[in-house]
């Protein structure tokens, strides 16, 4: 855990399209409650990226909004960050930002109906 100031950093793994380790800001208010900034970063020193293997529905980023896209089998996806109930934020090797959107059913995420085991060779997660 980091802390400066008003604000501290709490390191962990969380669960969202694989387990991965990475960090989640908060920010202590005036009224002494504690307010996450933004979502949870994952670090990416030493983790394989994700590998699609279907046509994957996905949002990119350009020129500051997102639109509707889709990745082609095959493409590697490096995660960003997240907020583990409903998108990742992710970067593409060419530098390409963007963001998969997911709903949680019994556990398992579910990319526009499939299942994000049906959507990646390979999900790291732990256990």
């Amino acid at each position: 855990m980091d802390v400066s100031g008003s604000a501290f950093a709490v390191s962990d793994y969380v669960n969202a399209l694989g387990t991965w380790m990475g960090s989640r800001s908060y920010e202590l208010t005036d009224g002494y409650a504690f307010e996450p900034e933004g979502g949870f970063k994952i670090d990416m020193d030493g983790p394989e990226p994700l590998k699609t293997i279907v046509k994957l529905p996905v949002e990119l980023l350009k020129n500051g909004t997102y639109k509707s896209a889709v990745l082609d089998a095959g493409t590697e996806i490096y995660p960003v960050s997240t907020d583990a109930e409903t998108y990742m934020n992710f970067r593409l090797g060419d530098g390409t930002e963007g963001r998969i959107t997911f709903t949680i059913t019994n556990y398992e995420c579910m990319i526009d109906g499939m299942s994000e085991f049906d959507c990646f060779e390979d999900l790291p997660y732990a256990g």
